[in-house]
């Protein structure tokens, strides 16, 4: 039986490179993965767009929350595969002003904490995690934009009473060494951080230590992205 023509985006992590070069072969299937380069944020979003929008391929890599929108919709035109190539921790995306306020995740309750976006995969994630650390998500005042420089949005949606939307021309970061903001959620580490020099650095320097109590404790290695196949293929 001939093989299963099958073209997949993805961005370029290291775990999926096998794949990409041929060195991994999955059974029956001819794969053709089309993979973003250098890490980059916008060539990342850019593959979850092709996902689903691009006829040429058959499927890649898409957001799980996303996903889940879709299917609570009543849209069954796209299959999730347990397969996910973005799995992260999320203590280390959570960024402070070297010399502000807060010093424990005690301090962030009542404060202003930006963040990259509101329904995806990651930002659900980051407040499953500020709960873990007895920080309720309600009682913090949120602000939604982008962390260094715009980006092309990935997600279409009205927020929720209560968040607000970064000034025009004002990114996130900013905002933090500016005071106006008491700390930021990223995934990509903001331009200006520095471990030792600042200004801005993590809440959590001891990041692995936090996570793996995070791990004992719920079992959750956070799932963000998964794999899709259109229904028909």
């Amino acid at each position: 039986m001939a093989e299963l023509q099958i073209s997949l985006t993805c961005a370029d992590y290291a775990r999926v490179m096998p794949l990409a070069t041929g060195h991994v072969k999955p059974d029956g299937i001819s794969l053709t993965l089309i993979h973003g380069t250098g890490g980059s944020w916008e060539m990342r979003a850019e593959m979850l767009r092709r996902a689903l929008n691009d006829p040429a391929v058959q499927g890649g890599e898409a957001s799980m929350a996303g996903h889940l929108r879709r299917i609570d919709k009543g849209d069954r035109s796209y299959i999730g595969l347990p397969v996910f190539p973005l799995r992260n921790f999320t203590a280390r995306d959570l960024y402070v002003r070297k010399d502000g306020l807060v010093r424990t995740p005690s301090d962030l309750i009542g404060k202003r904490v930006g963040m990259y976006d509101w329904v995806a995969s990651g930002s659900i994630w980051y407040r499953h995690f500020l709960k873990f650390i007895a920080v309720p998500p309600e009682q913090l005042v949120w602000w939604i934009g982008d962390i260094d420089a715009p980006r092309a949005p990935t997600h279409l949606y009205t927020l929720p009473e209560g968040v607000h939307r970064a000034p025009a021309g004002r990114s996130l970061s900013e905002m933090l060494i500016a005071g106006e903001l008491d700390a930021i959620y990223s995934p990509p580490r903001p331009q200006r951080y520095h471990p030792v020099d600042g200004p801005i650095v993590r809440l959590f320097p001891e990041i692995r230590t936090i996570e793996r109590e995070y791990f004992r404790r719920t079992g959750c290695f956070p799932p963000q992205h998964l794999i899709v196949l259109r229904r028909d293929v």
